[in-house]
């Protein structure tokens, strides 16, 4: 059976506890800074741009579940055509992330 479609990944969505695919879910790692508390997480960028990341007690399992560190480009550009930025600072926010997903393919 292939569960890519299927929503059984344990992820936040903002401040929710939810489940999404192995798809939609990417991994807030930073390999100086353990996460350790859900306000690390929310203030980690894929989360902050309101992508669904792997609740933080799953983070060590997150290569048995096949779980991205970043959300795939493809999906990047589809959430920035359907939610632009709202704002010059959220912008720069966003663009500033996706630049650095760009360089670091």
């Amino acid at each position: 059976m292939d569960f890519k479609d299927v929503r059984f990944i344990p992820a936040l969505n903002g401040h929710d506890h939810c489940l999404g695919t192995v798809q939609e879910v990417c991994v807030e790692i930073y390999h100086d800074l353990a996460i350790s508390s859900i306000c690390q997480v929310f203030s980690a960028p894929w989360a902050a741009v309101n992508f669904l990341v792997l609740q933080p007690a799953y983070q060590p399992h997150a290569n048995k579940l096949k779980i991205k560190d970043h959300p795939p480009a493809p999906q990047l550009m589809s959430r920035l055509q359907s939610q632009p930025p709202e704002s010059a600072e959220e912008a720069r926010s966003l663009f500033s992330l996706l630049a650095g997903r760009v360089q670091g393919s």
